[in-house]
């Protein structure tokens, strides 16, 4: 691949509106993309071509070169194509485009929660398949929030985005041409460590369930990182934390916690401090109500990702297996039976080494 010049950015939430309008800003000729079914939110972009930001106490206009609602449209002769839904939305927006997909195109899944062992079974039939680079990233490039149909507002910019392509082998080129995108990347080992080092499951769900009778008391009014995350919870997260932690011990990966990495990303240097020091995080409002993907997203395609590896590795995760167990009476869903298990993913059978070799070749 040459030097990226084209990007397309497919969702247009938080995150999508985030991506395509700050790479706007910084030169890039970018597409946003939204499903047909929700086309009605980006009916004013779709006109203007523009989005507005506000980022460092000050307001750009950002252009982009198309928003569409046409996938072929979207991606055609781009370099990199960013994915930036939730979790559970990954596997429908890859098969909007598997058909459709050029030899050299990138695809970065930010976060990617493992799913890039999905999107790269699906590939499987596509004449490309050698030639079409796969990278999760542990995190969004961006702390963000959309403030309006057109406009969307920049908390943070990620000083460190930990990245890394599945299979791993031969990922140096693919890795590099991401960082003249974002020069925070930073490789790590595989897309397993990447998912491990998401910071969102080990704060939103119990931040979120510990305080359901507020937030549905309040029906949207409750900002969880001030208000939620009190000593008590502080200590569970902790506990969650350190769980998380044994994992990366077991593996061989960094064991970084969530306070360090959140430090080393520029939100904060601890959970606490942040909530009384800046605004990066505090006015943030929500989440509104159970089905917040706090819960929706973290629990199925995070919490329990990380048990069941747990599991298998005959590795005990208490606290984690208990705010999953308070997740699926809350919602009526056995998030043990429907979330990401590494059963479904096809390495459970697998012993730490193993499981590594096959992230690094894409086969035992």
């Amino acid at each position: 691949m040459g030097k990226i010049d084209s990007i397309a950015v497919l969702g247009a939430g938080n995150g999508g509106y985030a991506i395509s309008a700050d790479l706007a800003l910084k030169g890039f000729h970018v597409n946003l993309y939204e499903l047909p079914s929700f086309e009605k939110n980006i009916e004013i972009v779709k006109k203007t071509k523009k989005i507005r930001v506000i980022k460092n106490s000050g307001k750009k206009i950002a252009k982009l070169n198309e928003v569409t609602s046409d996938i072929k449209k979207a991606i055609k002769d781009v370099n990199y194509i960013f994915i930036a839904v939730p979790a559970f939305a990954h596997r429908y927006f890859f098969r909007k485009i598997v058909n459709y997909l050029e030899r050299d195109q990138v695809i970065a899944i930010t976060p990617g929660n493992m799913s890039s062992l999905i999107l790269r079974n699906l590939l499987k039939n596509n004449k490309f398949f050698d030639d079409i680079g796969i990278v999760e990233t542990n995190t969004l490039p961006y702390g963000c929030r959309k403030t309006g149909p057109e406009e969307v507002e920049i908390h943070v910019e990620v000083k460190k985005l930990l990245a890394a392509t599945f299979p791993a082998k031969g990922s140096r080129d693919t890795l590099k041409t991401l960082k003249e995108v974002y020069p925070s990347v930073f490789p790590v080992s595989n897309v397993l460590e990447t998912t491990l080092n998401n910071e969102n499951p080990v704060v939103h769900p119990a931040a979120t369930i510990l305080n359901i009778g507020r937030i549905e008391y309040a029906k949207g009014d409750f900002y969880v990182y001030k208000e939620g995350i009190s000593s008590s919870v502080e200590r569970i997260i902790d506990e969650i934390d350190k769980e998380r932690l044994g994992l990366c011990n077991i593996l061989g990966f960094m064991e970084r916690s969530v306070d360090e990495m959140c430090t080393e990303q520029g939100y904060k240097d601890s959970i606490e401090q942040k909530i009384d020091a800046t605004d990066a995080l505090p006015h943030s409002k929500g989440p509104s109500n159970k089905n917040s993907r706090f819960i929706t997203e973290d629990v199925p395609y995070g919490l329990v990702t990380w048990e069941s590896l747990g599991r298998v590795l005959e590795y005990e995760m208490p606290t984690t297996r208990s705010i999953i167990q308070l997740a699926s009476v809350i919602n009526s869903v056995d998030y043990f039976k429907e979330g990401r298990t590494v059963e479904k993913l096809g390495i459970s059978s697998l012993p730490p080494d193993k499981i590594n070799k096959f992230l690094e070749n894409g086969y035992l």
